[in-house]
């Protein structure tokens, strides 16, 4: 045999031995078996099954023989890979001693002693992400069932068709088309709804829930059939924003609660009728929008000619208001005029009336100094002995430019005679 081979070798006798390679083995009346090996890498694992109904994994990297003699089945089994906001719910089987009593008949037999017998006890883990998990032998992983799509069309949901064993955390939707809703006076819908939902506790929703997605559709249902029961087709078509809103569905909300999940979001994605119904429907929304759409040229021709009519007002009243603000911008320049034109000839005024003070003064002060040396003048005549008063007469005196003289006489009468007048340039 080679290196790396391995064989079994069973005698007349039945017993086996097992040879490793390399190894020369002379074998006479034997039957020789070579031996299948396994390997698994990093990211598996073998499960081994043994012949007295034990059964173990092995963690890789392992390689290993399969021994016919004793190994029922050995199988390579692939690692659960977690990544961030995934889990898993694992099980695991743990042996425990019980007291029993040996019954016969339903009857207890007295006299036999009590004997100790193994029983079992089941403990579940949640295994969260990011992780690589290998069980060991007495574990297993909960496989999820749940309501999901089997066609393409993501609204049609059916029992046990979304089958897992990797929970996802993150916040997630779904789209779901609630059938057969009829309103008070009996028209038939099909609402369409997409709910939103996070996960908030775990062993919450492990304890009170199988399938979630099915509470979801049921306690929506529920609350679709509530709103429309109470309102005609057209409150329901008047209405509608209404389901958008979360106090419109306090089952769902409710039933949510309990089994460990949060609604964020319920969006209203429209409705379906009948053929029939649908197509009256369509009639009437040409016939309103028609109208609506004249009545809307109407009122758009009246909002331009009201606009129209406003902005003439409007620069009627811009134009007046210019005008006015040009005039009294005029009158302001000429009043302003004007005060500097006072103001100018005050100034000058003010200014002739100083200078003729100026001058006033001026003569006052010669006048005075002539009076002064006048004075002095006169004093020293008079020290002198000069007669001032003879004097002053003399320096007043003037020569006549003409000379008048009135002569009496004539014969007019004796008491008034006739006056002569001669004037004569001097």
């Amino acid at each position: 045999m080679k290196d790396g081979e391995c064989a079994a070798i069973w005698n007349r006798q039945g017993v086996c031995t097992k040879v490793t390679g390399p190894a020369l083995k002379y074998i006479w009346f034997s039957d020789v078996r070579f031996l299948d090996r396994v390997v698994a890498d990093q990211s598996q694992y073998l499960v081994v099954k043994f012949r007295d109904g034990r059964k173990e994994h092995l963690r890789g990297p392992i390689s290993f023989f399969v021994d016919p003699t004793m190994h029922e089945m050995v199988t390579v089994e692939d690692s659960i890979s977690l990544v961030d906001h995934e889990a898993i719910i694992v099980y695991r089987e743990e042996e425990g001693l019980q007291a029993s009593a040996t019954v016969s008949d339903s009857k207890q037999v007295v006299g036999i002693p009590v004997s100790s017998v193994p029983s079992t006890s089941v403990q579940r883990r949640v295994i969260k992400g990011p992780t690589c998990f290998i069980p060991t032998a007495n574990e297993w992983v909960h496989q999820f069932s749940w309501h999901g799509s089997v066609s393409t069309n993501k609204t049609e949901k059916s029992p046990n068709a979304l089958k897992f064993f990797k929970l996802r955390t993150l916040p997630s939707q779904l789209y779901y088309n609630v059938r057969d809703v009829r309103t008070s006076d009996d028209a038939q819908l099909c609402v369409k709804l997409m709910i939103f939902y996070h996960l908030e506790n775990l062993e919450k929703m492990l304890t009170n829930t199988h399938d979630p997605i099915g509470d979801f559709i049921n306690a929506g249902c529920a609350d679709v059939i509530k709103f429309a029961a109470g309102n005609t087709f057209e409150n329901f078509l008047h209405r509608t924003s209404e389901l958008n809103e979360l106090a419109n569905f306090q089952i769902l909300v409710k039933r949510a609660a309990d089994i460990g999940y949060c609604v964020d979001k319920v969006v209203f994605r429209g409705y379906k009728a009948s053929e029939h119904l649908q197509a009256m429907h369509d009639t009437a929304i040409k016939a309103r929008t028609k109208l609506r759409l004249e009545s809307e040229n109407v009122e758009q021709q009246m909002s331009i000619e009201a606009i129209k009519l406003k902005s003439s007002y409007e620069r009627s009243e811009q134009e007046r208001e210019m005008a006015i603000a040009k005039q009294q911008h005029t009158l302001d320049l000429e009043q302003k005029k004007a005060e500097i034109q006072l103001s100018m000839d005050k100034t000058q005024h003010e200014f002739k009336l100083q200078k003729q003070q100026q001058q006033h003064d001026i003569k006052m002060k010669q006048l005075q100094n002539e009076n002064s040396e006048t004075i002095k003048y006169l004093e020293k005549l008079a020290n002198a002995g000069v007669d001032l008063t003879q004097y002053l007469i003399a320096q007043q005196q003037r020569q006549p430019d003409r000379i008048l003289r009135i002569e009496g006489g004539g014969a007019s009468s004796d008491a008034f005679p006739q006056p002569n007048i001669h004037i004569s340039d001097k």
